[in-house]
């Protein structure tokens, strides 16, 4: 047994190094510590089955090879001697192996990899300058959950985030929430969408702070197509098709009520109206 524990941590190190893979990185992988990666490789610990499994995929092994060192050629084969299929091609092991992917560029930047691809059936986590997984962090970020600077995906957060559900400065999606957000329903500083909700907010829903603008609007200074109610300044369209209202009266209310402080949304507001 000690013997096996020394052969596969030898293999697990041998592969690591040429996978670029440090001890820590490695385990960061494995969602373990470096200590346990530590004792795999020194023949003084077992990884669990799971682990196994999945040391296999990062580190492109056979786990038949990994157990027992023995030749891959063998095990690769989609037909056993008796005629039956390998379950290592076919079973759970063989489809996991092949819906999953890793690329993981060896050019680094601030020690993260510039490129960093890993996708597939579980919980597989990207991170680099660019990351593409299923969870992904990085400057550009693609994943279902995603974040970065420049994050997209189903759950996202950046300084620009594009996804279902989507958090940042400047964000995009079905649910959002931003400095700037766009989207079915919105809520920031100054937001747009089907139910718009900030300071200044643009929608068919709006409850703006400030300034509300859409068919139904609630806040401080509201226009409406048809029906709003502002505490500063009220204004509903007196035609049904198109949204009319006195500009000169509702750029002076914004200057007279509205806090310099907001001197940027303030003037992206004015050049909408």
């Amino acid at each position: 047994m000690n013997e096996q524990l020394s052969l596969t941590g030898k293999i697990i190190a041998e592969a690591r190094k040429k996978h670029g893979y440090t001890q820590e990185s490695l385990a960061e992988a494995l969602n373990v510590s470096r200590q346990a990666v530590s004792r795999w490789e020194s023949g003084s610990a077992y990884p669990e089955t799971e682990k196994l499994v999945r040391l296999s995929m990062l580190l492109e092994l056979d786990l038949n090879y990994l157990l027992k060192g023995e030749s891959q050629t063998a095990q690769t084969s989609q037909i056993n001697s008796d005629n039956t299929l390998n379950p290592d091609v076919y079973g759970i092991t063989g489809l996991i192996n092949n819906l999953h992917y890793e690329y993981k560029s060896k050019h680094k930047l601030f020690g993260l990899p510039l490129i960093h691809i890993n996708i597939g059936i579980g919980p597989h986590r990207a991170k680099g300058i660019i990351a593409v997984g299923v969870a992904a962090t990085g400057l550009i970020s693609i994943g279902l959950v995603s974040a970065g600077m420049f994050s997209f995906g189903l759950a996202t957060l950046g300084l620009l985030a594009i996804g279902i559900f989507s958090l940042g400065c400047f964000s995009a999606g079905a649910v959002t929430i931003g400095m700037i957000a766009v989207g079915a329903v919105a809520v920031g500083i100054m937001t747009f969408g089907a139910v718009s909700v900030g300071g200044f907010a643009f929608g068919a829903l709006s409850v703006g702070g400030y300034v509300a603008v859409g068919e139904h609007a609630y806040g401080g200074i509201t226009i409406a197509m048809t029906h709003a109610n502002g505490s500063i300044l009220t204004i509903i369209s007196e035609s049904d098709s198109v949204l009319q209202y006195n500009r000169e009266e509702v750029i002076s209310a914004i200057d007279q009520y509205v806090p310099k402080f907001w001197i940027l949304f303030i003037s992206i507001c004015k050049a909408l109206l």
